[in-house]
């Protein structure tokens, strides 16, 4: 969840920065004709075989006080094949950074929208994991504390493919006398080191599940 909440406020901060960027360009860019001075297809092989291919091309352009100015933008597959070598392409600059520019057809100088959508969307995957942790959590102290006690054998520890705070996750895995079995919620897994299959755990039974003793608590005596 850091991690995620992270990534959620770098993403806003940058589609931010990027708006802003837009509105420079609408308030204060200056429109030239480039030519195009080169093209350039980046292949790289997937794992499947087949290859992917980037689009770039490199734009020369003068500015009014006679600066040359060379710049690589990428470009989709349409646009770079009907492009040729020393073709002009319209596009808008920043006078105080002319490097900064935003080809025609284009709206701004990058995607803020997609990133924007993007913040958007890991924030609603954060909040639903909130939501989804918290239920589980509410879940699990109802069961500490109307759920019976019960004794589980451990039969796995799994490790997680996701890192987490404290490095490598891992859960536990249990099964009661019964038969029902369970997992517990995911912690470091230097934690769980003192356990190992077949070592008995303390597990609550509610619902028609368990719940290890270590994630929720022991039940208070008395």
């Amino acid at each position: 969840m850091p991690v995620l909440a992270a990534l959620v406020t770098a993403l806003s901060l940058w589609a931010d920065s990027r708006e802003k960027l837009a509105a420079r360009f609408e308030g204060e860019a200056r429109s030239t004709q480039a030519r195009v001075v080169e093209k350039v297809d980046q292949a790289q092989p997937r794992v499947d075989g087949s290859v992917a291919h980037t689009y770039f091309v490199d734009l020369l352009f003068a500015t009014p006080a006679g600066q040359s100015v060379v710049v690589r933008r990428r470009v989709d597959a349409e646009r770079f094949t009907r492009l040729d070598h020393g073709g002009k392409v319209a596009l808008s600059y920043l006078p105080d950074a002319p490097a900064r520019v935003s080809l025609a057809n284009r709206s701004g100088p990058g995607n803020e929208q997609g990133l924007q959508r993007a913040a958007l969307g890991l924030g609603g995957l954060a909040l639903w994991l909130l939501w989804r942790i918290g239920g589980r959590a509410v879940s699990g102290v109802r069961a500490r504390r109307e759920g019976q006690q019960c004794p589980a054998r451990l039969t796995a520890i799994r490790l997680s493919r996701m890192p987490g705070p404290g490095g490598t996750q891992a859960r536990i895995v249990w099964r009661d006398g019964d038969g029902v079995a369970g997992r517990s919620l995911p912690r470091a897994h230097s934690a769980l080191r003192g356990l190992c299959p077949g070592q008995s755990v303390t597990v609550y039974r509610h619902a028609g599940r368990t719940w290890w003793a270590g994630d929720v608590g022991k039940k208070p005596s008395g």
